[in-house]
């Protein structure tokens, strides 16, 4: 998944456990716009099953970089964690960054990746 202001954004691995979901994701940045973007800026970054706030698992933070900035020309890679439990049955989620911000926002870019999970 690729947004215009050049993010780019691959999930290698979704794990749904007993009391949290793990993403394996792999992000890219390369721009002539601006020098770095945050993907977790204003709003935490979630897992979406519906269209309720009820219906998601929020990220948990990640210590050293909580807004999940990434530099111009670089790639970071890493296990995302959204504590809490996915409902019986949902095969379909979204994973949301900077809700509400378009994809060509250069300072918190938004991106939706849809997801499949296996059952």
């Amino acid at each position: 998944m690729s947004v215009p202001v050049g993010l780019t954004v691959q999930v290698k691995s979704v794990t749904v456990g007993d009391d949290a979901t793990k993403v394996r994701l792999l992000a890219s940045f390369d721009s002539h716009q601006t020098n770095s973007i945050n993907m977790n800026d204003n709003e935490n970054a979630y897992i979406a099953w519906g269209e309720g706030e009820q219906d998601r698992l929020h990220l948990r933070q990640i210590a050293d970089n909580k807004w999940m900035r990434i530099g111009n020309g670089q790639t970071m890679e890493g296990d995302l964690v959204f504590p809490g439990v996915l409902p019986a049955g949902v095969t379909k989620v979204s994973l949301v960054f900077n809700p509400g911000n378009t994809g060509d926002d250069t300072s918190a870019p938004g991106v939706t990746v849809p997801l499949e999970l296996k059952q």
